[in-house]
């Protein structure tokens, strides 16, 4: 592992936000990485969230069925009451919020090769 990673969990804090669909209600919201980084400046801490780029944004195909319409746009609403509230929380505890998406991990195939051999020390074929 890299060794400026100091801790790290998967799924380990529990962040309450208000259903965007039944407001008095909450739920529970799992980000699902936290991780401490030594840094130049100190020590860094982050609540990563990783989802796919078409739930971060309201769906603009109309030529898609109205239920994967609705589908999206829930995900989107329900995202967006979790990321507030995960803001919130992160102010609140001296951390940073990150969401990451397949356009932010995977930008370069040869680049994400790369990063893996460097930080996991695994073994891999690029391929074409």
């Amino acid at each position: 592992m890299n060794p400026a990673v100091l801790e790290w969990s998967s799924e380990g804090h529990c962040i309450r936000y208000v259903d965007p669909f039944q407001p008095n209600r909450t739920r529970g919201y799992y980000p699902d990485y936290y991780v401490c980084l030594w840094t130049k400046n100190g020590k860094k801490r982050y609540l990563v969230e990783i989802k796919p780029e078409k739930d971060l944004r309201l769906p603009r195909n109309k030529n898609k069925s109205k239920k994967t319409i609705a589908m999206r746009e829930t995900a989107y609403l329900v995202n967006q009451a979790k990321f507030k509230a995960a803001k919130e929380y992160c102010k609140k505890m001296g951390f940073e919020f990150r969401v990451l998406t397949e356009k932010t991990l995977f930008r370069d195939k040869r680049t994400w090769i790369n990063r893996c051999e460097k930080y996991f020390w695994c073994k891999s074929s690029a391929g074409p």
